[in-house]
């Protein structure tokens, strides 16, 4: 293994016990202490590869938060109406708490609006956002979606009620076992719906 390999497998090293230390203990009580004994390492050897340990909380924000820009990018580019594409997106959300919980839980609960950590990376997520509109204003230009919808608060709205369900299961407030992540699928298919088949499954309902 090349030397710029070992250095790359190090620096995940770290920033994998730094989820786990920030996910147990809270990231304003880990340490870089912390993070050095549950990665296996020297105290020096973190700040080798990191600053501090905000450094390590920002860059593994930035890293996710490419991802999902990327994967907004490219499920706009794809030939499927624009509600299996914010359902998509949706999904991405989930399914990313499925895989990593630690680090979505770390992600979600100190990568807030008023924190020092969201105002760093302000582009990046306002850019997520505007992609996520774009989808809604295809939507509208297809029939899709109502006109009158506003898209960048459509946007934040869709968005911020998926946040919602996370945080819901961080807390303990949501249970989480599978027949109920299930769910939360299920609300983003529905909610990510065209306004044509929302108006004509409200046509099919029977009178109450």
């Amino acid at each position: 293994m090349g030397k710029s390999a070992r250095s790359m497998e190090k620096r995940a090293l770290i920033m994998q016990a730094a989820v786990a230390v920030f996910s147990k203990k809270g990231y304003p009580r880990g340490r870089v202490s912390d993070i050095a004994k549950e990665a296996g390492i020297s105290y020096g050897q973190v700040y080798h590869y990191f600053r501090n340990k905000e450094h390590i909380l920002l860059l593994l924000f930035r890293e996710r938060w490419q991802r999902f820009i990327d994967y907004i990018e490219r499920t706009r580019s794809q030939e499927i109406p624009p509600s299996l594409k914010l359902q998509k997106v949706g999904n991405f959300l989930i399914r990313s708490y499925e895989r990593e919980p630690d680090l979505m839980k770390v992600l979600t609960i100190y990568v807030v609006p008023h924190s020092p950590f969201f105002q760093k990376n302000r582009e990046a997520v306002e850019r997520a956002f505007r992609l996520i509109g774009k989808i809604y204003e295809e939507g509208q230009r297809t029939g899709d979606f109502d006109r009158d919808l506003n898209p960048q608060i459509a946007a934040l709205g869709f968005y911020g009620g998926i946040l919602q369900i996370l945080l819901g299961w961080i807390q303990g407030i949501l249970p989480s076992s599978p027949s109920e992540v299930a769910k939360a699928y299920r609300f983003i298919q529905y909610s990510s719906r065209s306004s044509k088949a929302a108006k004509g499954a409200a046509q099919r309902r029977p009178n109450s």
